[in-house]
């Protein structure tokens, strides 16, 4: 994406976005990730009719939805989709994984195993 058509940060909204995910999300951006965090949310604020990131971070600090925190997770976050897609993950969960959560159910004397895919 083109900086000249990112929308502005200041200094200090950045500090306070970047304070704000890390303290819900774990989620550490460095200075370096400035850009990135404005070209990931500039969408979401004019889909949203937010004119700042002050405006932005207000808002979410005087208490937004579940929904308005999760739409800013799906910005910030990068999702892996790799996982169990290649033959090697499949055959780490037969061989590795698997025997394994067998012995902690039989330590347990449980039966019961979900998988969640």
């Amino acid at each position: 994406m083109e900086t000249s058509n990112l929308m502005h940060i200041t200094e200090h909204e950045f500090s306070q976005m970047r304070d704000l995910i890390y303290e819900k999300f774990g989620i550490s951006l460095s200075d370096e990730k400035r850009s990135l965090l404005v070209g990931r949310l500039q969408k979401l604020l004019k889909d949203e009719g937010i004119v700042s990131f002050g405006e932005y971070y207000n808002m979410l600090r005087r208490g937004a939805s579940v929904q308005a925190y999760s739409k800013l997770i799906d910005c910030v976050s990068t999702n892996h989709t790799y996982f169990n897609r290649e033959k090697q993950h499949f055959e780490f969960f037969e061989q590795k994984a698997f025997p394994e959560v067998l012995k902690m159910l039989n330590t347990r004397g449980s039966k019961d195993l979900r998988l969640r895919c």
